[in-house]
Order: structure tokens, then C-alpha cells, then sequence
């Protein structure tokens, strides 16, 4: 079976029983065999967060690949929710400073959060901290220089024209985090 279906599993994850399962087009057969783990005394668990997400990506995957939107549906999930949590930001900032420097705080806030989340998810259990955070923060600032440049310059640019800030800052936060979501993802 394996070989015969293997071409329709999923890359995301390592859930290879489950891929099998909701790949295949036929009914498999399969049982559960109860096995009950004992306490634990030394090590830690692999279920993270990492794990979790790459659960809920292989599911999306399999339920909306076929029609060519799983395997990006989680990623642009996520690329918006980053913008409404800018625009959150952003919001709180601006009932007390001016719009540009709300918004480039937000932005600012924004990047050092997304880098907090991604950092856990890449080296969860790798205990890498201290300087090595540090190298990693600066490096992930760097790379989103150009994802900052796109955000401020587009919500700076709409609000001129508009004087609509929240629309600004959420189109802009939008296309900065997408961008910067690329360019992390093109850079592993």
C-alpha cells in the first residue's frame, strides 16, 4: 500500500500513519492497539508547538490541497492574524502618539512577537539562549528590514492619501507581513 500511494502523503510533519489514512481514496482497515504509557521521570515530551501546528497544517493540507490552497491556507492564516495583532497594536499606541510613530512601533513590536513565536517553534527544546538570541534576533530583524520598509511606507503612504489609519496600518501590515513571511520561509 505504502508504495503504491506514497506520491499522494504529505510533506508536513512526520504524522506518517495519519497522512496514510486520509490520503488513500479506499476504506482502510486498521485497529487500535491500547498501550498506556508509565509516568515519566527523566526527558521531556516531543509535543510542542511545532508538532501541534504541523498537525493542524497536515489536516488543512489534505482537506483543502486538492484544490491548490492547503499547503499556503495555514501560512496566509497566520500572516493575517499577525497584521490584526499590528493593527491591535497599533490601535492602543494611537490613542496616545502621533500615527507614524504608533505605527512604526507597532511594527517594531510586531517583529520582535513574530520572533518570539517563530524563535519557539525552530529551536523548541534546543535550550539555545543568551548571546545565541540575541545573533538570532538580529538576525531576524535583518532579514525583515524589507517586510518593515514595505508595511510603513504602504500605511504611511494610504494614510496621506486617505487619513484612514486603521485601514492603513492593516493593508500595510498585511503586505509587510506577508513579505517578511516569504522571505524567512525562501532563507531556511
Amino acid at each position: 500500500y505504502f508504495e503504491k500511494n506514497y506520491k499522494n502523503f504529505s510533506k508536513i510533519g512526520f504524522k506518517l500513519l495519519l497522512d496514510i489514512i486520509i490520503s488513500t481514496k479506499k476504506i482502510i482497515k486498521f485497529s487500535e492497539i491500547p498501550f498506556d504509557f508509565q509516568n515519566r521521570y527523566s526527558g521531556e515530551s516531543k509535543l510542542n508547538i511545532k508538532v501541534v501546528i504541523d498537525f493542524i497544517a497536515l489536516i488543512i493540507d489534505k482537506l483543502f490541497g486538492k484544490i491548490g490552497i492547503g499547503k499556503n491556507f495555514f501560512n496566509l492564516f497566520l500572516v493575517s492574524l499577525i497584521a490584526l495583532f499590528q493593527l491591535s497594536i497599533f490601535c492602543l499606541l494611537y490613542m496616545f502618539i502621533n500615527f507614524q510613530f504608533s505605527l512604526l512601533l507597532s511594527i517594531f513590536i510586531i517583529i520582535y512577537i513574530n520572533f518570539i513565536i517563530n524563535d519557539k517553534i525552530s529551536y523548541y527544546g534546543s535550550k539555545k539562549d543568551g548571546k545565541f538570541l540575541y545573533k538570532r534576533l538580529v538576525k531576524f530583524y535583518s532579514i525583515c528590514l524589507f517586510g518593515l520598509f514595505i508595511n510603513y511606507a504602504l500605511a504611511k503612504g494610504l494614510f496621506d492619501i486617505s487619513y484612514n489609519a486603521y485601514f492603513a496600518v492593516l493593508l500595510g501590515g498585511l503586505l509587510g507581513s506577508l513579505s517578511n513571511n516569504f522571505l524567512n520561509n525562501s532563507l531556511k
